[in-house]
């Protein structure tokens, strides 16, 4: 009687090469997750908080690792920067979360521009 012999070689190489390509999808899927798309845009600042700018209704979060530069390109913190003002804002978008604010570079203050978050709230 003749034995049926089967090489298992080419179908342990095709498995292995397959669990691979899964790991790498999902470890490149994972790190597009967490790092997002950087975007550069020229914005108008309207409103702010103790964590957050707005931009229209749009809200995009300070962390502290944030860079705020004033007009003169002087770095100053979240409380001292003055809305309503126009400014360059790099931030990183984030599948389903608010925009994270990478570096707010302020280009010119709006009419009506103060530091303090009580008179913005007083006018509207």
């Amino acid at each position: 009687m003749r034995k049926c012999r089967t090489d298992l070689r080419p179908v342990v190489f095709c498995l292995v090469c397959s669990m691979l390509l899964l790991v790498a999808g999902s470890v490149i899927a994972a790190e597009t997750v967490e790092t997002g798309v950087v975007r550069n845009k020229l914005l108008i600042l309207n409103d702010k908080t103790d964590h957050a700018v707005m931009a229209g209704e749009r809200k995009f979060m300070v962390t502290e690792n944030t860079l705020i530069f004033n007009m003169h390109g002087k770095q100053i913190p979240l409380i001292d920067l003055a809305v309503p003002c126009e400014a360059t804002v790099q931030y990183r978008l984030i599948m389903d979360k608010s925009p994270v604010v990478l570096r707010v570079q302020v280009k010119k203050l709006l009419p009506g521009a103060s530091v303090s978050p009580l008179i913005h709230a007083r006018e509207k």
